[in-house]
């Protein structure tokens, strides 16, 4: 079982196998190729290849215009949202979101938010992709570095997703899973809170609900025990507010509340803004549009942030950040929090008043055992202390959200399976995101389930003779909607309709032998969605079930606004494709890259010689050595975007420096290259150690380079002199 956790800035996945020789389970967190628990959740489309986390936060500079951060913020984007509006602001990497008109469109099952896409060049190739085709590329590259490259087997995953997410959302994720992960392996998507709920449970179960009993000479559970434990996961993008309760064999998230934008970015954000006024003041330079600026401003931002939870002060520097012009202030804490971030500590402070408030009120003599504070915001001074206020309770910091939430998920799956390791344990209670409404016909709306109500919820509807008896139309259409005024910060006006669920009356009369009382039992899943789980009829006082697999007795239609799997694998295999006419493994493009910047370093050293020698005119096959050279450097700049024989421009490179080289220089360059050859053949491994065998190695390759691009005998000189000084050092 896997769990994963793609999160606004870092993934985390975690690993959950039985080991043969132990009768238990084993969870651990699968290291990313720099060994690091995390990986930045970062997609670039480089010039050769496509890159995701630390490498790809590498090249983020490089490649300002092919990088896509916060993924997970992009899943099920509607850009007709106000969300979506102030989530444009925080992404100053990558392209412009293109937003077109579905109008010209003619396949029904698309809508404006598949038409809104990003374009950008990728391998000679222009791509236009929405957001849920960048995060199928993210989640392609990381099945095959975290998994299939590892070899790890597993029959089911679980992803995390924030608790915010609407249904139209989790189902927009869980078209880019499968068309990952494949429809052959279970999936499962889990609330951020209910993850964390379930590794904190576990983790603390032990210290919790276990006790020695001397009497029995053993370890007891103790079934009276409840812990209330309130979660605060101040992030990176959002800050959400978890009350949860545990038992020894039931955990339940009893609240959750998130506020979208408030989290660690928002407060750099604030912090870039002063300090682009402050730079525009003192210089008439305005630099906040500038988005290169913007990263290395940022870098040095969200360090001095950090450090103000610990300092009074912290100095923003950054040598030549415009123009030529340094930029260097002092901020204090006071003057962070009560100027710049002052409006998102109120919002902090208001919700988690009314948060605490609320349920304080709601469950009655609320003991909270507990409070758990994780995330990017954890140590901020300000936060902690009205935290302290409101509760009177100090502050934990046990859990690492990135970590827990990925382990909760694997934990999860273990639940589904059948295999959760503490004994006796029924489950973890979720709860419902938002409200759902439902209708039949043209009837007034009905609630089926009210938001944070405990999920999974069953809800049966009657359909009596006047639904049959209706003969200007031979089906009955029951539709389910989200609240508008619950959900339209997320979606547009258009996008609150969920499922349609259409039952042919004449089917179901065949079936209930012409009863028109009709029972129907819709279950409202852990992930919110909606499904038939049983049709009925009575008769005779008894109840009899039909079938609603029967060909034709009812048609589901989803409110799918986003590309379904089959389309997000056919824009993966696209790109592959593409990639593969560029790149065929990671070992030859390695062996290619190298030789490629060996020869682009020996092609402008000698340009170099040849301007300080005046050797522009030489020729070779009767065409200027500058003009080949000019030739050779384009042929390079090409080969960065495709591979390409590089065999010509080695060949050109290497009759230039025959050219060039005088007789005299050549004969002696050869008895040099000689001498280093025999020394390279009489290292002797017995008599260096491993280091020094390579370091000497190393220092002939070096040397033989040297003496390739040299045309002067004083130059053969100076390196043969520097040969021997070298080979004393090893008693060569």
């Amino acid at each position: 079982m896997l769990g994963f956790n793609i999160g606004s800035l870092n993934t985390s996945i975690s690993y959950c196998k039985l080991p043969s020789e132990q009768n238990r389970l084993h969870f651990e967190l699968l290291l990313s190729d720099t060994s690091k628990r995390t990986c930045p959740s970062i997609i670039s489309f480089t010039d050769s290849n496509r890159l995701i986390g630390d490498q790809a936060s590498l090249t983020l500079r490089k490649n300002i215009n092919s990088s896509f951060i916060y993924l997970s913020r992009l899943i099920g984007l509607d850009i007709s949202s106000e969300f979506a509006k102030e989530e444009n602001i925080y992404h100053y990497i990558g392209p412009k979101l293109n937003s077109t008109s579905s109008e010209n469109n003619n396949n029904e099952n698309n809508n404006s938010i598949n038409n809104n896409t990003y374009t950008f060049e990728y391998l000679g190739k222009t791509y236009n992709l929405s957001s849920s085709q960048i995060i199928a590329g993210f989640l392609d590259i990381l099945k095959n570095t975290y998994i299939t490259n590892r070899n790890i087997s597993y029959d089911s995953c679980v992803f995390s997703a924030p608790d915010y997410f609407t249904c139209s959302q989790k189902l927009a994720y869980l078209n880019i899973i499968k068309s990952i992960i494949g429809n052959e392996k279970k999936v499962y998507l889990i609330n951020d809170s209910t993850a964390i709920t379930l590794y904190y449970g576990y983790k603390k179960y032990k210290e919790y609900f276990l006790s020695y009993n001397t009497e029995l000479n053993g370890i007891t559970v103790n079934p009276t025990i409840v812990k209330n434990i309130i979660f605060i996961d101040a992030g990176n993008s959002k800050t959400t507010f978890v009350l949860s309760r545990l038992t020894c064999n039931l955990f339940k998230v009893l609240d959750s509340v998130t506020i979208p934008f408030l989290g660690g970015r928002n407060f750099d954000e604030k912090l870039y803004q002063f300090c682009c006024k402050k730079f525009n003041e003192k210089n008439g330079k305005d630099i906040s549009n500038n988005n290169k600026v913007k990263i290395r401003l940022m870098n040095a931002i969200t360090k001095a942030r950090k450090m103000l939870t610990v300092n009074k002060d912290a100095i923003i520097m950054i040598d030549s950040l415009y123009d030529g012009i340094d930029f260097n202030y002092t901020l204090t804490r006071e003057e962070f929090e009560k100027e710049i971030i002052k409006d998102e500590i109120e919002i902090f402070k208001k919700t988690f008043e009314s948060f605490y408030n609320k349920n304080v009120q709601l469950f009655e003599n609320l003991d909270v055992n507990t409070i758990e504070m994780a995330g990017e915001l954890m140590r901020t001074p300000c936060l902690e202390k009205i935290i302290k206020d409101v509760t009177g309770l100090n502050l934990s910091k046990s859990i690492i959200t990135d970590e827990c939430i990925a382990i909760g998920s694997a934990l999860y799956g273990s639940i589904m399976k059948g295999c959760f390791p503490i004994k006796g344990f029924k489950g973890i209670y979720h709860i419902n995101n938002y409200s759902i409404n439902y209708k039949i016909n043209d009837e007034q709306q009905k609630l089926l389930i009210s938001k944070q109500f405990q999920i999974p919820y069953f809800h049966v509807i009657k359909l009596d003779e006047k639904y049959f008896d209706n003969n200007d139309n031979k089906k009955i259409n029951i539709s389910f909607y989200h609240l508008k005024n619950e959900i339209e910060f997320f979606v547009s006006e258009n996008n609150t309709l969920l499922y349609e669920f259409e039952f042919d009356k004449e089917i179901i009369l065949k079936q209930t032998e012409g009863n028109k009382n009709l029972s129907i039992t819709f279950m409202v899943d852990n992930n919110g969605f909606v499904h038939i789980n049983k049709m009925s009829y009575n008769i005779n006082n008894n109840e009899k079930e039909i079938g609603f697999n029967i060909e034709g007795i009812v048609k589901v239609s989803k409110r799918n606004m986003y590309l379904n799997s089959n389309d997000l694998n056919k824009t993966i295999d696209d790109i592959k494709k593409n990639e593969s006419e560029f790149i065929k493994t990671d070992d030859e493009f390695n062996k290619y890259s190298n030789e490629h910047n060996q020869l682009e370093s020996k092609l402008y050293e000698i340009k170099n010689k040849i301007n300080e020698k005046n050797k522009n005119d030489f020729e070779l096959n009767g065409k200027k050595i500058k003009d080949i050279l000019d030739e050779c450097e384009n042929n390079l700049i090409d080969s960065q975007k495709k591979i390409i024989d590089l065999k010509d421009i080695k060949t050109n490179l290497e009759n230039i420096i025959n050219v060039i080289t005088p007789e005299d220089v050549k004969k002696e360059k050869e008895n040099l290259m000689n001498k280093i050859n025999n020394l390279k053949n009489n290292l002797d491994v017995n008599k260096l150690t491993v280091k020094q065998y390579n370091d000497c190695n190393n220092m002939l390759n070096n040397f033989n380079t040297k003496i390739e691009l040299c045309d002067d005998l004083n130059e053969i000189k100076s390196i043969n002199n520097e040969i021997d000084l070298e080979c004393k050092k090893y008693n060569l």
